[in-house]
C-alpha cells in the first residue's frame, strides 16, 4: 500500500522540516498552491541539519534536481528516484503562507 507523509514549509521560510522516508521510496509529491517557484529536494543520511544538501539530477553533477511547481496545485511523479533516508523540501521562493506538501511513499 504505502504511506502518506506531510511536510510543512512555514510562512516566511523556504525549507520544510525533516522527513523520514527510510521505510520506502517517494513516488509522488503533491504541492499545494504556493508562492511561485521551483521545488528542490535536500537529502541526508541522518537528521544533522548542516548535512542536508540539494540532490542532483542523474548522472552525477548534471544540476540540481528541480521540480517545476509554478504556482503549485501540482502532483510530481518521482518514478525510479532513489533518495537518502531523510529529506527536506526546499521552495525556490520564500512562502507567504504556511504550505503543506503531501508525499506518497511506497
Amino acid at each position: 500500500m504505502g504511506q502518506i507523509l506531510y511536510a510543512v514549509v512555514n510562512s516566511g521560510q523556504t525549507v520544510s522540516g525533516n522527513i523520514d522516508v527510510s521505510k520506502g521510496v517517494v513516488s509522488h509529491i503533491i504541492a499545494p498552491t504556493i508562492t511561485s517557484g521551483d521545488l528542490f529536494l535536500q537529502g541526508n543520511v541522518d537528521t544533522t541539519s548542516a548535512n542536508f544538501f540539494r540532490m542532483q539530477n542523474p548522472p552525477v553533477n548534471s544540476g540540481h534536481l528541480r521540480l517545476a511547481t509554478g504556482a503549485g496545485s501540482a502532483m510530481m511523479t518521482l518514478a525510479g528516484l532513489l533518495t537518502p533516508p531523510w529529506l527536506r523540501l526546499e521552495a525556490a521562493v520564500t512562502q507567504t503562507d504556511v504550505r503543506t506538501f503531501t508525499l506518497l511513499v511506497r
